[in-house]
């Protein structure tokens, strides 16, 4: 007990004098887990756990090809990793970067258009500003190019459009959008590899956006050309994906937005910042809760 109170940076009790009278009633320091409902507590449940990173985990995505059985992770140290659940342990590992990592999306992309024959690509935004594309199956890097002034907080491939866009948020308080037709093209809604790519090509700026404040987090609407931007400094903007116009600011409070996300009818979104989660009315702009 004496170092269970130490641990807990409490005083160990001293030793009651017989002359001593307290006070007022000694309350219990420790409450035993025991004496609590079972329901308030709640039922917790896992069947592994795997140190993966030596530093914090960033974001945890599927694996495009195996998403029952792979998940893959990126975090602080740089690296990615391809996690497999059902046998508790990291497949393969993949030195990205010195800098932490940001953000992540991967997608699984055919070899050719009459071939059932895939690979998985991941795109990896960093804080030395620059994207990577690794192919997971190869582990080889197939691009890295800097798209921004400052940190790469978020990003999103195209799955409609033609040619394929690459979207990217960042720190520098823009949102840009580049072309990745020398690489992945759509076709009858696949991903195909570009069979003329080259290590040595460039992806080309189409046009960007630009915001009073730093940009954290991005979603798309592909369907609806919706582009919703979080910011640093509470503010949410709902602009067309396709030209780039700011149609309306949605909220403006005063926390980071962390996260957002467009409902599939477009008619509500939801964001998360560091005090509340929160639904909006899109049409009116009003909360919902």
């Amino acid at each position: 007990i004496y170092l269970f109170l130490l641990f807990l940076g409490e005083e160990p009790p001293k030793k009651s004098d017989p002359d001593d009278i307290p006070s007022e009633p000694i309350r219990p320091r420790v409450v035993s887990v025991s004496s609590f409902e079972p329901h308030e507590l709640g039922q917790f449940e896992f069947d592994s756990v795997c140190r993966l990173h030596k530093t914090a985990i960033i974001e945890i995505v599927p694996h495009p090809s195996l998403p029952s059985t792979h998940l893959l992770t990126i975090g602080d140290d740089g690296y990615l990793k391809n996690y497999m659940v059902d046998k508790n342990k990291t497949e393969s590992f993949f030195f990205i970067s010195s800098r932490p990592l940001t953000c992540l999306k991967s997608i699984s992309v055919r070899l050719a258009i009459n071939s059932n024959e895939k690979t998985s690509l991941a795109f990896i935004g960093s804080y030395d500003h620059t994207l990577y594309i690794y192919n997971l199956d190869t582990g080889t890097s197939l691009f890295s190019q800097i798209l921004h002034d400052d940190i790469i907080t978020d990003l999103y491939v195209t799955n409609r459009s033609t040619p394929t866009l690459l979207c990217t948020a960042s720190n520098d308080a823009t949102v840009r959008f580049w072309s990745l037709e020398n690489l992945v093209y759509i076709e009858d809604n696949n991903y195909i590899f570009e069979n003329n790519y080259h290590l040595s090509s460039n992806i080309s700026l189409q046009y960007d956006i630009s915001f009073d404040s730093s940009c954290t987090c991005i979603n798309v609407l592909e369907e609806h050309c919706l582009l919703a931007v979080g910011c640093q400094d509470g503010s949410i903007y709902l602009c067309h994906f396709q030209t780039g116009q700011i149609l309306k600011q949605l909220a403006s409070i005063s926390s980071p937005i962390l996260s957002l996300s467009l409902r599939s009818d477009g008619l509500f979104l939801a964001y998360l910042s560091s005090t509340t989660v929160t639904l909006i009315d899109i049409l009116t702009g009003t909360d919902v809760f």
